[in-house]
């Protein structure tokens, strides 16, 4: 098996591999992770027409640049320069979207089950006797559940290649699409009957994938993540502003980046707390000249439902902008497997290893 100049996979005497060319990629990639899928139906050629065709909208396509069927056939339909559609909206490492990062493999698989009468079903409505399933809890769920396993011929040829893509492209993890997805989405793929540690330990002899690892500093409250920052849209300015440098003002309260103060004789304002000096709360005084709005009510959108998340939980950055930070909790909570949402800037600190 190698990979030749036009970025397609041969066999060692030259011949290559079936090739189903998809319309669905993007002209460039950055090679740096490899990522898993299933997908979640038992027949190679339904899988391999679905990421194949071409769609209207074109943003409703997907690809893979592999899919590799149970006994271990392996059919290319995206050249290994180019980014196969696989991975969504997803984060890694700060980074977005990873389908400009990523090639994408698909293993022909149910994925998960659902028990009913005592068997346990698949979507593609195939039954499944228990001695070719995994019962076991995903790691983003609270509850046992069905998992068909993969077979031996299927994951010796996935990981051959996989081997020869992470050596010929250099990359520098290898990733499932349930670690990446945004958490809304919910992908559970390649599941747990996937020996992900297993292969991380042979292919770079390690365990973990590599992220940077980070810790609150502070008790936070955690916004919703509808896909974009949380939106603050500014009202009109408080009639008081701008107010003078050294300005004297009494603090009510703070809420992430603004502060409510007191103006005499007038509504109360808000002001973004990097502009006041609140060393001798609760009085404080702008540093320079600063704008006061009247938010009404507080200026914050809806908060997650876990509130708030305690100093000293550890995270990772799923993406930073301008003024806040989305994280995914790399430890359970009360209540929450992941807890993913948007908290401001300066409210983490890289764990030291």
């Amino acid at each position: 098996m190698k990979i030749k100049e036009d970025h397609h996979l041969y066999h060692d005497d030259d011949r290559p591999y079936p090739f189903v060319e998809s319309p669905n990629f993007n002209k460039e990639l950055k090679h740096e992770y490899l990522i898993m899928h299933y997908t979640a139906n038992n027949n190679a050629a339904i899988a391999i027409d679905v990421l194949a065709k071409k769609r209207e909208p074109v943003s409703k396509g997907v690809s893979a640049h592999l899919v590799i069927d149970q006994e271990g056939k392996i059919t290319q339909l995206v050249p290994f320069d180019k980014g196969a559609w696989h991975a969504g909206e997803s984060h890694w490492e700060g980074k977005r979207w990873l389908n400009r990062y990523a090639i994408g493999i698909e293993l022909v698989n149910d994925g998960v089950l659902e028990l009913s009468n005592g068997q346990w079903i698949a979507d593609s409505k195939k039954i499944y006797d228990e001695k070719d399933i995994l019962i076991a809890k995903h790691k983003h769920d609270f509850f046992d559940r069905g998992w068909p396993k993969y077979p031996e011929a299927q994951l010796k040829a996935a990981f051959e290649v996989s081997k020869l893509l992470i050596t010929h492209y250099k990359l520098k993890d290898i990733l499932g699409h349930e670690d990446v997805a945004d958490a809304r989405i919910g992908k559970v793929d390649p599941g747990p009957a996937f020996p992900m540690d297993e292969w991380r330990e042979r292919l770079f002899d390690r365990r973990d994938s590599v992220i940077t690892k980070y810790v609150l500093n502070k008790t936070v409250q955690v916004l919703e993540d509808e896909g974009h920052p949380p939106p603050i849209k500014l009202p009109p300015l408080h009639p008081v502003s701008p107010l003078p440098a050294k300005t004297g003002l009494n603090v009510k309260k703070i809420v992430a980046e603004w502060t409510m103060v007191k103006i005499k004789g007038k509504k109360d304002g808000w002001i973004r707390t990097e502009q006041i000096d609140l060393s001798k709360k609760p009085k404080a005084v702008t540093l320079a000249e600063a704008q006061v709005y009247a938010f009404q009510p507080d200026p914050l959108p809806p908060v997650h439902g876990v509130k708030t998340l305690s100093r000293g939980v550890q995270v990772r950055i799923l993406r930073d902008e301008n003024e806040w930070i989305l994280i995914a909790t790399l430890q359970d909570v009360p209540r929450f497997k992941v807890v993913h949402g948007w908290i401001p800037k300066g409210t983490l600190e890289a764990l030291k290893t």
